[in-house]
C-alpha cells in the first residue's frame, strides 16, 4: 500500500472533498499533501493538488465522483536510494523532478518535461514549508508501531492476489523411444499416434487451421526471455545463435555490406568535412532470446 486512498461520491454541491477522517493509520504518519481526482470537466477541479493540513475540506462547484489520495510518510531511505512518489528509487544525477519516476520522465516530451519541472519548482518549497508549519515528524527506521500498523492496514485494504493460471506438465519422449509396435493408436483426425500406456509419447497432432490474422492462445503463450550479450556469449547455444545471424548478414552471395571497401571512421569524417557531403554512421545491436522460456529447459531454443 503506497498511499492511503479515500474514494468519495458527492451527492450535493455542499459535499466537501478530502476530509482526513477514518484513516487506517494515525494522522501523524500521513504527509501534508493531498491529491483529489474528480470527474468534473473544469481544469481547476478535475485534479487538485493541495495540503489537507492547511486547506482543510473544500466545497466543489458540483456533484462529483473520484478519489482523494493522501501520502504515507516513509522512514529514511537506505544510502544511495530516495523516496519518489512513495517508491524507493536509486539516487541519480538527473534533471528529473522529485515527484516523477524515472520511467515516466524518460517517455515525456520536451513540453511536458518543462511543465513538470515548473510544477515541482513551485510545489516542493510549499510542501517543505507546510511540513515545517504542521510539525511533521519523520518516521524513524526503528518505529515498530509504524511497521505494525502499516502491515495490518496493507493486509486489510490491499487488493486480493490474482488467481494462478492453471498449468500442467507434459512429459516428452524422443522419437527414438517410440517403436513401430507402440504407434498403433489413432487420434481423432486419423493420424497415427504413440501409445502412452508404457512410455510417454509426443503430443498428438494439432490442427492449425485459422483465418488470416487470427492468433491462438498458444501463440499468445509464447515467451521470449532476453539474455544479456556477455552472458549469451558464455552459453554455447547462445553464442551459436548470434554467430548464425551474423553469418546471414555476411553471406557472400547477398551480403548486407561490402567489407572490401571498409575505411577508418576518422578518414570518412575528414572527407565529409572537406567536401561538405554529409555522411551517416550506424551500428547494430546484438540481441539474444530464449524461445519457449516458459517451458522446461529441454524445450528451450536460442534465437539471435
Amino acid at each position: 500500500m503506497c498511499n492511503s486512498c479515500k474514494r468519495n461520491r458527492a451527492h450535493c454541491r455542499s459535499k466537501k472533498h478530502g476530509e482526513p477522517d477514518q484513516f487506517p493509520i494515525p494522522l501523524k504518519y500521513i504527509d501534508v499533501t493531498r491529491r483529489t481526482v474528480t470527474d468534473i470537466d473544469s481544469a481547476d477541479e478535475h485534479e487538485i493538488h493541495d495540503f489537507w493540513t492547511k486547506d482543510g475540506a473544500k466545497e466543489l462547484t458540483g456533484q462529483w465522483f473520484g478519489k482523494t489520495v493522501f501520502t504515507i510518510l516513509r522512514p529514511p531511505a537506505p544510502p544511495g536510494w530516495e523516496w519518489v512518489a512513495s517508491r524507493l528509487t536509486k539516487t541519480q544525477k538527473t534533471t528529473r523532478p522529485g515527484h516523477l519516476w524515472p520511467e515516466v520522465w524518460d517517455v515525456m516530451g520536451k513540453a511536458d518535461k518543462k511543465i513538470a519541472l515548473k510544477y515541482w519548482a513551485d510545489f516542493k518549497p510549499k510542501r517543505d514549508a507546510e511540513r515545517t508549519r504542521h510539525g511533521s515528524v519523520p518516521v524513524l527506521a526503528n518505529d515498530e508501531v509504524y511497521k505494525k500498523l502499516l502491515s495490518e492496514a496493507r493486509a486489510k485494504f490491499s487488493l486480493p492476489k490474482s488467481p494462478a493460471m492453471p498449468c500442467f506438465v507434459r512429459r516428452e519422449a524422443s522419437l527414438e523411444a517410440i517403436t513401430a509396435s507402440q504407434a498403433k493408436e489413432e487420434d481423432n483426425f486419423g493420424h497415427l499416434m504413440a501409445s502412452t500406456k508404457d512410455v510417454p509419447g509426443p503430443r498428438p497432432h494439432d490442427q492449425h487451421v485459422a483465418p488470416t490474422g487470427a492468433s491462438s492462445e498458444e501463440w499468445f503463450g509464447l515467451v521470449h526471455t532476453p539474455i544479456d550479450i556477455p552472458k549469451a556469449l558464455k552459453i554455447p547455444e547462445g553464442r551459436e545463435a548470434l554467430e548464425k545471424e551474423w553469418a546471414k548478414l555476411e553471406n557472400p552471395k547477398r551480403p548486407a555490406w561490402d567489407v572490401s571497401r571498409v575505411r577508418p571512421k576518422a578518414e570518412v569524417i575528414a572527407e565529409s568535412e572537406r567536401t561538405g557531403k554529409p555522411v551517416h554512421f550506424g551500428s547494430l545491436r546484438d540481441l539474444c532470446h530464449i524461445k519457449n522460456s516458459q517451458l522446461g529447459k529441454q524445450i528451450w531454443t536460442y534465437k539471435g
